[in-house]
């Protein structure tokens, strides 16, 4: 790892050799594994499975730097990474993005771009709420504009409506909620165990600068935080379903020296999904220390107004 200054502050640069992050194998949308060839070119792998027309080529390195690391936990937040084996289509055969400000999709865009994913090659949909007031054009140049996607490549049904009529409840997503895809079974199979293995390996030699990124990424996109004056409630929620990644995300704080994660349980009570929740003053400063809840402004705002009431 190399580190540069920026602005007087250190700026991590990170570079990776893809070839271990290759799987063996595929996992289709329908039937069995297939096995993955790789053919070795002079800077880049071209990987091919049986029967797909489609080849991908990556580079044989990439360099990370911060905004990847959040990218990262980004996608493990709101990308698609479900697989079923034992339904008739195990995924959708994409990389599958859903992000609701710029500061979500430019880090995941820009990871793509790594893997020469360009953005001309991602196809995307706006789903708005169906209170809002906005004009369908509007929407889309804001989204072009802010997040550099092309105008072409909206879907067919590019706009669809969410929400209930009369309840405004898309104050935190005023310009639609941005689905991305890039439709390809093997760049996801490779991708979903390039991500899966940073997070591990960053775990495993508890680097709490890339913990901390990853964590901040996923924090975005299923973490909350909560204050009430009126109440006296003061909480921080990471929210994740998959037990396996969940307990990553337990490993992960606590490597940060976070010492009191309360868990909720929707199987045993009131809840509604399975989480992490932090309480106290002491995990508080550490979360603030490291920047993890700050990469949408209004989650950081409230958190901020949160550490307030303890001066």
């Amino acid at each position: 790892m190399t580190k540069v200054i920026v602005g007087g502050r250190f700026k991590m640069k990170k570079t990776i050799l893809l070839k271990k992050y290759i799987p063996t194998e595929i996992i289709p949308k329908q039937g069995s594994n297939k096995k993955l060839s790789i053919k070795e070119n002079d800077d880049s792998y071209t990987l091919l499975a049986p029967g797909s027309k489609k080849k991908i080529q990556i580079p044989k390195k990439i360099v990370l730097d911060q905004d990847d690391y959040i990218a990262i936990g980004l996608y493990l937040a709101e990308g698609y990474t479900k697989i079923n084996p034992n339904a008739k289509y195990h995924h959708d055969g994409s990389i599958t993005f859903i992000g609701s400000h710029a500061e979500m999709l430019n880090p995941i865009c820009d990871l793509l771009e790594k893997f020469y994913i360009n953005r001309a090659d991602i196809k995307w949909k706006i789903g708005i709420n169906i209170n809002l007031p906005r004009i369908h054009d509007e929407l889309i140049s804001y989204w072009v504009q802010k997040a550099m996607l092309k105008r072409e490549n909206l879907r067919k049904k590019g706009i669809y409506y969410t929400g209930t009529t009369g309840k405004k409840n898309w104050e935190k997503s005023e310009h639609g909620c941005v689905h991305l895809y890039y439709p390809s079974v093997t760049f996801r199979s490779f991708f979903l165990n390039f991500i899966y293995s940073i997070f591990k390996q960053s775990l495993q030699k508890k680097n709490k600068r890339e913990i901390a990124l990853i964590l901040k990424g996923f924090f975005a996109g299923d973490g909350c935080v909560y204050y009430s004056e009126k109440s006296g409630l003061k909480m921080v929620d990471f929210a994740c379903n998959n037990l396996r990644l969940i307990e990553q995300i337990r490993t992960g704080l606590q490597r940060l020296g976070l010492t009191s994660i309360k868990e909720t349980f929707p199987e045993r009570t009131k809840v509604n999904n399975k989480s992490l929740r932090i309480y106290n003053l002491h995990d508080f400063r550490i979360l603030h220390k490291y920047s993890v809840l700050y990469l949408l402004p209004y989650k950081k705002k409230i958190f901020l107004r949160l550490l307030d009431t303890y001066t």
